[in-house]
């Protein structure tokens, strides 16, 4: 390939570098049971996807590598394998369906813009299955960190709770649910003893853990919404009951 076709993979500011240095920053070990928190937790991660000084959510700049890093999921092998780049002017209209758009399809749980830089790394637009293997593993560790939310719900454990939310927050912003996004980043304050802007404290515990319990549901059903969708534009039959029907078994 000639040297002025090759594309500079990776600079001090690339995508892979602050997803890395996001997660060392955090240094969250879910696989050990419970991530870190504290002060380190409050500190700006310079994810541009999810932390940013501006009020306004950008969107990330992706690509395979950067988004392998961040996701681990089970197809990775083959996303290692080669090196991958893309030109914007080959971006192209993407279908579910013959009748439904992808905008309409997505609505406002999902930013369209960010969710197509994912789907521009699939090789075949019929099977997708590099897009798909980060979406279900998304659905993996999204279920996971709810299920660590509500323990730290019950334990009463802001700290826990603020470096959930955190970590959450970052992964949905990289597929664009935004819905998702913002309730995590209202966890994170309010774990961390701030109002749901993250400017003032809050020394209130009781009202801290209630404001908590409140966005952890509310982050749970706009995520299960995201899901039902996300798995139509994968073509899996989704009952549109799942929702309340994942709830009712939730409080059973």
């Amino acid at each position: 390939m000639p040297a002025a076709d090759q594309k500079v993979r990776r600079s001090p500011t690339s995508p892979t570098a602050f997803l890395r240095q996001h997660q060392q920053r955090m240094s969250l070990d879910f696989a050990a049971g419970r991530p870190s928190a504290g002060a380190g937790a409050q500190k700006h991660c310079e994810l541009q996807c999810c932390c940013s000084p501006s009020s306004t959510t950008r969107r990330p700049q992706l690509n395979r590598n950067a988004v392998s890093e961040y996701f681990t999921p089970r197809h990775f092998q083959l996303a290692s394998a080669y090196e991958y780049s893309f030109d914007a002017d080959d971006e192209s209209d993407e279908q579910p369906d013959e009748n439904v758009s992808i905008e309409k399809l997505f609505g406002d749980l999902i930013d369209t813009a960010t969710f197509e830089q994912i789907l521009e790394m699939d090789d075949d637009e019929d099977e997708r299955e590099f897009s798909k293997s980060i979406v279900y593993d998304f659905f993996d560790q999204a279920a996971n960190t709810f299920e660590k939310m509500h323990q730290g719900l019950k334990d009463k454990d802001l700290e826990v709770l603020s470096s959930l939310g955190h970590f959450l927050k970052g992964s949905s912003a990289t597929l664009g649910l935004n819905k998702v996004k913002d309730s995590c980043e209202k966890i994170q304050h309010f774990g961390a003893r701030k109002d749901e802007t993250g400017n003032k404290d809050v020394f209130d515990d009781k009202e801290s853990l209630k404001n908590c319990e409140k966005y952890v549901t509310q982050a749970e059903k706009d995520f299960k919404d995201a899901e039902r969708v996300l798995r139509k534009f994968f073509h899996e039959d989704v009952p549109e009951s799942s929702t309340e029907d994942s709830s009712a078994a939730k409080n059973s």
